[in-house]
């Protein structure tokens, strides 16, 4: 990454108008490029952005989401529906964090489907995958990631086409493909081994259905542990065609086993915080 805030979602959005701080090297041009994948949203440096984007994006109806950029699996996001709770929010913020990483605010959808859309290259291999996020209530009661159920296949995005099920998935499968396309144009020499996007589709608050890119991460993440599965097969020799399904699952219950077959990554019934299980699972072909 040619500047550290590259590999965050601060770059999915524009600035809003007259903002007061933004990063060395920020390029205006990615975020028009992205306008037409991605949601209504801004990203912000500073309060005063901070408050002018999200004045902005509630004028238009509906409530919106602050997203801090460093922040993981959907924690630490507030979701806002007036001026007041606006306020209050960016009131909260450390400044300094602000300063450093950014934040984006963005348009909330209801009813909304959360695909992911992505890439891993590896070893002299390219597997691409396309499958849907699954969001559930943790130990708390709060919506967190539960896991992902991908359809895996050797090759690159184009390869993808021919296991999106529905029109959601292959409108998302787009928006994916041209936002990674818009990254590389602006940013030449930028590589990524590893390649995921958060596609959301929805309604918004005029009952429009949207869909956008969420944001991209281009690290280990939430469906990873899905990847790895269908890497070793695929390593293996064992893939029972060009194309497999693996799932990936993250459990709140103390009382649920790993089921049968499963690749186990982590297990404590008596964690204080975070999923009490978390493993994988190859399915077999991508139907």
């Amino acid at each position: 990454m040619p500047h550290a805030f590259v590999a965050s979602k601060v770059i999915t959005h524009c600035l809003p108008r007259e903002a007061v701080a933004c990063p060395e090297g920020w390029r205006p041009e990615l975020g028009e490029r992205l306008r037409s994948v991605v949601l209504d949203g801004f990203s912000a440096f500073c309060p005063t952005s901070a408050g002018t984007a999200g004045r902005e994006l509630l004028a238009r109806g509906g409530t919106i989401r602050l997203k801090p950029a460093q922040a993981r699996g959907g924690m630490g996001q507030v979701r806002v529906g007036d001026t007041g709770a606006l306020d209050a929010a960016v009131a909260s913020l450390d400044a300094a964090q602000l300063h450093r990483h950014g934040m984006v605010l963005e348009q909330d959808l209801v009813e909304a489907t959360t695909c992911s859309i992505g890439q891993v290259r590896i070893a002299g291999r390219v597997l691409s995958y396309l499958g849907t996020q699954h969001q559930g209530p943790d130990r708390d009661g709060m919506e967190v990631y539960l896991g992902s159920q991908l359809h895996v296949v050797a090759g690159d995005y184009a390869e993808l086409e021919a296991v999106a099920g529905d029109s959601l998935q292959r409108h998302a499968l787009e928006c994916a493909r041209r936002y990674d396309a818009a990254v590389e144009a602006v940013h030449p020499g930028f590589f990524a081994s590893r390649r995921n996007y958060d596609v959301i589709a929805g309604h918004d608050a005029h009952g429009s259905w949207r869909c956008g890119v969420l944001e991209q991460s281009w690290r280990m993440g939430g469906a990873s542990p899905a990847e790895v599965v269908a890497l070793e097969v695929f390593f293996h020799g064992a893939a029972p065609a060009h194309a497999l399904t693996a799932s990936c699952h993250e459990s709140h219950d103390p009382a649920q086993p790993p089921p049968a077959g499963a690749q186990v990554y982590f297990h404590d019934p008596h964690a204080t915080s975070g999923p009490l299980l978390k493993y994988a699972v190859v399915h077999g072909d991508t139907p």
